[in-house]
């Protein structure tokens, strides 16, 4: 069951955090000048104030479409601003799709949601195997198989 390609962007999204006192000192203005710098266009950009940890916390996603930088090099290129502002981040590619099996009880209304959300791109992934103890979900896997 593949995921249909022509629905996927090829973005990047970064995961980061920073002590708060260090965000409220241009840590936002920073990374989107970096990532324009190298002709990133930014899609969509989510902040979060943790004031329990005193953090700042974000999620950044951008178009890779003409981004100067190979992602195998970006942690080399963006070291400098990370080290600047301290920040601890994660960056994930958008088009990697895991390969996925799903267990199945007597119960096929999960089973149902799950096949739907994968069809429609909600749910990024490649199902490779359904395993059930029950054969009541079997037409619904073979139903949307091209």
């Amino acid at each position: 069951m593949e995921y249909d390609q022509r629905k996927m962007k090829n973005t990047a999204v970064l995961l980061l955090s920073t002590p708060m006192p260090l965000a409220r000192k241009g840590v936002v203005a920073e990374i989107s000048q970096f990532l324009i710098g190298h002709n990133g266009s930014v899609l969509h950009s989510d902040d979060h104030l943790d004031s329990g940890r005193d953090l700042f916390l974000s999620r950044l996603e951008w178009d890779l479409d003409g981004f100067d930088i190979p992602i195998s090099d970006f942690e080399h290129y963006f070291k400098p601003v990370a080290e600047r502002f301290r920040i601890n981040y994660n960056l994930a590619l958008t088009n990697y799709r895991p390969k996925i099996a799903i267990l199945v009880s007597a119960y096929d209304h999960c089973l149902v949601d799950l096949l739907y959300r994968q069809r429609t791109g909600d749910l990024a992934c490649e199902i490779v195997m359904i395993i059930s103890n029950h054969l009541s979900g079997k037409c619904l896997i073979y139903s949307g198989r091209t």
